[in-house]
């Protein structure tokens, strides 16, 4: 991450217990993953706004200008056993500056402040664009795994935190020299280095060194020097006139310095220096903030240290540069997620107990929201041109000779369109909709699904099904002018219309209270909000303002929803 800005500390976090009960998930307050739980049925156990005239604070998250593409993907949230909530929110900060704003981001929101706000943002992505992936909350390591496109970061500890009084990973040299958490401060006009050894690149990519310098003193000048493998691969000469609210940043692609391009080596052999030349700081002092080294790649990220200042643990470089476009799944050590490039895409398993990375391309198009779940031996996720696999989790997940491939067209006698939801499993069942305005039931049967129904929509869908005893949720749409939400009878496949309030493109959340169902969900229009319906009456408990294109869906801890939208507004609702 090039770099963190932290608005204010917090404690560290503790996790609650996942249950069962009778057959039918129960969940703890964490909302880890999309839908809330590893069978992404989007259930709420701790209950949720149900008054009328629920309080809501619009939260504006940090970016730079505008876009239409801000928050496009769900939250993922926590309860601490002190009964504090946050939510992390992975999402796109448009325009990216110098200083370390815009780009790709992940946010934390502490949800129950008197007035909700934002905890920190860190830089992800050092490029603008869609951010569609839900990432996934480890909330026993402390960690989230972000999946995301463009520029990543490789340099380990570039937020420089101690460890044992040192900065880790680092090696530092000068004079003048005094190591603090998250800075190296210099006193006087020193010559300094940072040092850091065996970073993994891949030559020919695009690649970019970053480093942010906190000026103390005035009059101060500097000559910052990147290089890699020993090769000059940035370098800029400041004075006061480029200072930026009290730094100075150096920001480069290896491109713009001659013979750089080709400096990275294949191996994890590459090392990093910055040599910062300081003059004009006589009795005063410097910060080194951050030192960074971005590689242009999809990849999967670990945030660590989210309870105080978080920083890159490893990223996982995925091939062929496709936009990760599912939420993250975890399921012991392995990690899965589908790519998208237009017509093609690949779906991945990777294993961090032995870092090897799993691919399976079929060749009948990519994957978009299409989420996978885990049932005993065998993983379940939707494709692009309406297809539906199963593969055998581990060693054998890319052996096309085994595992299943389910032609929907084939199987239900219909055109089904794209398979663009995650799959939900409820009591033996895989449910998900498709946009040809379908419905669709399997059982897993150990990794040969076969078809239970399928019902006919109102109209296209991409919403995972939320299943509460016989009732089935999911929104439709049409455009972004007309949908809503319709229930499924699991017995009957009778399918009745609930809600109309506009285009329903996210999943519907359901809070059982008083034997009503409550759904929450939001519209994906120019007038996008959130929304609270008695499904039993089908009338209208509360919506948000009308705001802009709200695509995703919420997430709920401790009976507190979250969602977002394109303007980079973050709603929070309690």
């Amino acid at each position: 991450m090039m770099k963190f800005k932290l608005r204010k500390p917090i404690a560290a976090l503790v996790t609650a217990a996942m249950v069962a009960s009778m057959g039918i998930p129960a969940f703890a307050a964490d909302w880890p993953t999309y839908q809330g739980n590893d069978i992404h049925n989007g259930i709420l156990t701790d209950g949720a706004p149900t008054t009328t005239s629920p309080s809501v604070t619009q939260i504006v998250l940090p970016h730079n200008g505008s876009g239409w593409d801000g928050v496009d993907s769900a939250a993922v949230m926590e309860t601490t056993g002190d009964g504090d909530t946050y939510a992390y929110v992975l999402y796109d900060g448009y325009t990216v500056k110098e200083d370390g704003s815009g780009g790709g981001r992940l946010a934390k929101i502490d949800c129950t402040a008197s007035t909700p706000h934002v905890v920190w943002d860190a830089q992800i992505t050092q490029s603008s664009g869609f951010q569609l992936s839900s990432p996934y909350l480890d909330v026993e390591d402390r960690s989230i795994y972000v999946g995301a496109s463009g520029y990543n970061q490789k340099a380990t500890n570039d937020n420089l935190a101690l460890e044992a009084g040192v900065t880790k990973d680092w090696t530092v040299s000068g004079s003048g020299i005094t190591m603090e958490a998250n800075k190296v401060i210099v006193s006087g006009d020193e010559t300094v280095t940072m040092t850091q050894a065996n970073i993994d690149l891949e030559n020919g990519k695009k690649h970019r060194s970053a480093t942010g310098v906190k000026i103390n003193g005035s009059g101060v000048g500097m000559t910052v020097t990147a290089k890699l493998n020993g090769t000059v691969v940035g370098e800029k000469t400041f004075t006061s006139a480029d200072l930026i609210d009290g730094h100075y940043y150096l920001n480069k692609n290896f491109d713009d310095q001659s013979s750089a391009a080709e400096a990275a080596v294949l191996t994890g052999a590459n090392t990093l220096e910055f040599t910062y030349e300081i003059s004009g700081n006589t009795g005063n002092t410097v910060e080194i903030e951050y030192c960074s080294l971005y590689e242009q790649k999809t990849s999967i990220t670990k945030v660590v240290d989210i309870d105080a200042t978080p920083t890159t643990d490893w990223s996982l470089a995925v091939p062929n540069n496709a936009q990760i476009n599912t939420p993250i799944v975890k399921d012991g050590d392995y990690i899965y997620f589908g790519t998208w490039s237009g017509h093609a895409g690949t779906y991945y398993q990777y294993d961090m107990g032995v870092e090897e990375l799993l691919e399976y391309n079929p060749g009948n198009g990519g994957f978009y929201w299409a989420g996978a779940v885990v049932d005993e031996d065998y993983v379940y996720f939707g494709g692009d041109n309406g297809y539906l696999y199963a593969r055998p989790v581990g060693d054998d997940f890319e052996d096309v000779s085994q595992g299943s491939v389910i032609n929907l067209a084939t199987a239900g006698g219909v055109s089904p369109g794209n398979v663009r939801s995650t799959i939900s499993l409820v009591d033996g069942h895989l449910y998900f909709t498709s946009q040809g305005g379908y419905i669709w039931s399997f059982t897993p049967n150990n990794g040969t699904p076969t078809l239970d129904w399928k019902a006919e929509l109102a109209a296209t869908s991409t919403s995972t099904p939320t299943v509460v005893g016989n009732d089935i949720y999911v929104g439709y749409y049409a455009g972004f002018s007309a949908g809503g939400v319709q229930k499924i009878d699991k017995t009957s496949h009778a399918v009745t219309t609930i809600a109309t309030p506009g285009p329903v493109q996210s999943s519907v959340l359901v809070n059982t209270d008083g034997g009503v169902n409550y759904l929450y969900f939001n519209t994906n229009s120019a007038t996008g909000a959130g929304y609270c319906y008695n499904a039993s009456t089908g009338t209208k408990v509360w919506q948000t303002q009308g705001d802009t294109y709200a695509l995703q869906g919420m997430a709920s801890s401790n009976g507190i929803l979250t969602f977002g939208n394109d303007y980079d507004h973050f709603y929070v609702v309690k």
